[in-house]
């Protein structure tokens, strides 16, 4: 195994930054270009002598590869040191989420941090969602800070790659606290991760865990069937929407969550707006026919059009209808009207 004054490729090791049961993390730097400070994860001797590990291994220096976006820990090299497999990222000096959150003792993150964070991982998981690739163990300690504070989400390490269907049988792994409920059962699906990142804003704004349990099963136990504390019982200062938003990305049921994690995101910075709220901001203007004296609004700006929630279906067809009675309202009052002309002209 390798030691701290050891040397990993073209690698110096400069330090250890953590270890788990996969293998260990160190903080190293270029043999030539030593103003270039990594990260080298080399995985324990242990798991050496499995065909099995050594390929997940690889797989997610693969993935990474694949998945090169800004919010996404970026891979730098990859090979064998000794018949151990190593892997060279990028170093994030700025620590993980979970280092954030211990420094807040218990107490939420201001909001507008809060909201900026779970914006970038939201974009880190949707852009891996698009090559079909599911993280399976979102939580605080693999978000990561890069030099310049920016987000970056990190260890693919039992990432799972979708075939055709929106949800698959898996292997029950992941870090208990933010699994959700389906991967308790063995199936795992994008939704799967949604709800991982609802756990994580759940704790951003309350500054604790959705859940605490003594043990695995536990655990499993109320993420299947309890419901949460809701996040304003917490934290009064909480925006509603905000915790609305989280609660339905939390939803026991995949198909009562989010349609995708950017819709999510995209929630929680979007109160759901009154009619009379878009009339004061002057995207709706009201305006009363000649023929009638039905009030119809319409969308005053393309802005505005893009920036209307999209209706439900049940608000379609009642919109629908509405119209199909104004339609019919006008046309009577313009046949009413064109009688009497009739009439008039008759009598004169």
């Amino acid at each position: 195994m390798a030691s701290i004054h050891n040397t990993i490729g073209n690698y110096h090791l400069l330090a250890e930054l953590g270890s788990g049961s996969f293998g260990r993390v160190y903080r190293g730097a270029h043999a030539i270009l030593t103003n270039r400070i990594v990260a080298i994860k080399l995985m324990h001797g242990v798991h050496l002598n499995s065909q099995k590990e050594r390929d997940s291994f690889i797989q997610e220096a693969l993935l990474l590869e694949r998945l090169k976006h800004p919010h996404i820990l970026p891979i730098v090299d990859v090979g064998f040191h000794e018949g151990f497999p190593y892997m060279v990222t990028e170093y994030a000096p700025n620590g993980s989420l979970r280092d954030r959150l211990r420094r807040q003792s218990g107490k939420p993150l201001p909001e507008q941090e809060a909201l900026s964070i779970l914006s970038q991982i939201g974009e880190a998981l949707h852009h891996a969602h698009e090559q079909h690739i599911i993280h399976r163990d979102l939580k605080p300690e693999n978000i990561l800070f890069n030099a310049k504070g920016e987000v970056v989400l990190a260890d693919f390490g039992i990432a799972t790659v979708l075939g055709t269907l929106t949800i698959q049988q898996a292997t029950i792994i992941g870090t208990p606290p933010y699994m959700a409920p389906e991967q308790f059962k063995g199936m795992v699906g994008r939704e799967s991760d949604q709800y991982a990142l609802g756990c994580i804003a759940y704790e951003l704004f309350t500054g604790r865990q959705p859940f605490t349990a003594p043990d695995f099963f536990s655990m499993a136990l109320k993420h299947i069937q309890e419901t949460p504390t809701p996040p304003k019982q917490l934290n009064a200062n909480l925006p509603i929407h905000i915790e609305q938003a989280v609660l339905k990305a939390m939803a026991k049921e995949r198909a009562d969550r989010y349609a995708d994690v950017s819709t999510f995101t995209g929630a929680l910075h979007r109160p759901l707006k009154t009619k009379e709220q878009w009339l004061d901001e002057g995207r709706l203007t009201p305006t009363t026919s000649v023929l009638g004296t039905v009030k119809v609004y319409f969308l005053n700006t393309l802005e505005g059009q893009k920036k209307l929630n999209k209706p439900t279906k049940k608000q379609s067809n009642l919109a629908t209808k509405d119209k199909r009675e104004t339609i019919c309202n006008l046309h009577t009052s313009h046949e009413s009207k064109s009688a009497a002309l009739a009439a008039d002209k008759k009598h004169s």
